[in-house]
């Protein structure tokens, strides 16, 4: 894989990540979904995760870095809310 390849891969990812961060938020704001009941299913499901190669690992640790900005951003919403 070349440094662009790498560069447009990381980008398209990360985009996806934000995508998905910014539909949970809108979601939970509607109370449509539970984002902590979410959140504790995606650790969940990182724990118990298994498939074959050598990105299970990389895979878990997105799984919970994205629970944990999740998290991190209803909290944020929350603190917002308080002061405003």
């Amino acid at each position: 894989m070349t440094d662009r390849d790498f560069t447009e891969l990381s980008g398209r990812i990360e985009g996806t990540v934000r995508a998905v961060g910014l539909l949970i938020a809108m979601l939970e704001d509607q109370g449509t979904v539970n984002g902590k009941r979410y959140c504790a299913a995606l650790r969940g499901s990182a724990r118990t995760l298994r498939i074959p190669g050598p990105s299970l690992s990389a895979t878990k640790q997105s799984m919970r870095e994205l629970a944990r900005a999740l998290d991190d951003a209803r909290k944020y919403r929350r603190a917002m809310a308080l002061k405003g």
